[in-house]
């Protein structure tokens, strides 16, 4: 039998990965075993499979859990970021997915740096009871490898992310100047920046509206709130998903990605898939996963405000992208004997 680890993923990219790949597990019919964290309680996508166990995040439960079940399982996927806490008699597989363990920014605050420090260490000294690593880059799998001294020919770069469009075939006219931004609002998210070039663009042009997603930040939402006060038209669309997701990607003109760090980027793939003109900050991960329309430093509001206005100026050149999905050979890793 098959375990899918998914304990600490409950929200994010992460979450929506999971999602898919749950879906993806269930549509074809393997035998799985799946450890959800608790939060994930009330999620029906969750609670209607017929092999599963939610527990609390935390490392005692799942211990507690691999050492209650250290013979049941052939082959084991463990979904966040991290291996088995012991050694098991089965093969492994650990997606990694957080560029945060390997490399962090300066943006953050002192406790998530500490956090994510003593995780990169407990991540180290685990790194031998996994046979392979999972990742979605290039770029991870070379930064993955120099920093826990991983051998690369064990670390897979298998892409995978699910098809908003399955969703429904509605199709939508875009508006010429909707600027789109999904994202949560961790500091990296680079919110700020993005807000204070896209007010400076607009007073200068009184073009744009600038749409986020932020629903877990109250201080970012009322920061929001305070330009909105001042004319500045900047949309908080709060959390959406599904066929609402799929409707603002359809009627939105450019995507505009500040963030700082990405393992992979979801909203860039799913922007490519809706024909967006996609605005990218000018680091490595952008790169991955396409040729933007514009690029512009993220660490300097200017460099961003000077993107917005080539926008409005029609001064790009198409993007291009440059992944695809790999999740046919997830299937066959766990179908594989």
């Amino acid at each position: 039998m098959i375990l899918v680890d998914a304990v600490f993923v409950n929200n994010g990219g992460g979450k929506v990965l999971l999602d898919y790949l749950v879906q993806t597990i269930e549509e074809n019919g393997l035998d799985v075993f799946y450890l959800f964290d608790k939060r994930n309680l009330n999620d029906p996508k969750f609670t209607s499979l017929k092999h599963k166990k939610f527990i609390n995040g935390t490392f005692y439960s799942k211990i507690k859990f691999y050492y209650s079940n250290k013979l049941k399982f052939n082959k084991i996927i463990c979904f966040g970021n991290m291996p088995p806490l012991k050694k098991m008699n089965a093969v492994v597989y650990t997606y990694f997915q957080q560029k945060l363990f390997l490399e962090i920014p300066k943006e953050l605050g002192f406790y998530l740096k500490i956090k994510l420090f003593l995780k990169s260490i407990i991540i180290k000294n685990l790194k031998k009871n996994t046979n392979f690593w999972i990742v979605q880059t290039s770029l991870i799998k070379t930064q993955l490898s120099k920093k826990f001294n991983i051998i690369e020919n064990s670390i897979l770069e298998l892409p995978f992310y699910p098809s908003l469009k399955s969703i429904s075939n509605t199709t939508s006219i875009k508006k010429e100047n909707i600027f789109l931004y999904i994202s949560n609002a961790t500091s990296h998210k680079n919110h700020y920046r993005l807000i204070e070039a896209f007010e400076n663009f607009y007073e200068k042009f009184q073009f744009g509206e600038l749409y986020l997603t932020v629903y877990d930040n109250i201080e970012l939402i009322n920061f929001i709130a305070k330009k909105n006060k001042s004319n500045i038209p900047i949309i908080n669309l709060n959390k959406i998903e599904g066929t609402e997701l799929e409707y603002i990607y359809q009627k939105s003109k450019f995507v505009i990605f500040p963030s700082l760090s990405e393992s992979f980027g979801l909203g860039l793939v799913e922007a490519i898939e809706f024909n967006c003109i996609i605005i990218g900050a000018n680091l490595p991960y952008t790169f991955e996963v396409c040729t933007p329309s514009l690029s512009f430093n993220p660490y300097d509001i200017e460099s961003i405000e000077e993107s917005f206005h080539k926008a409005m100026n029609s001064d790009y050149n198409n993007t291009i992208p440059k992944v695809s999905n790999k999740i046919k050979d997830i299937l066959k890793i766990l179908n594989n004997d």
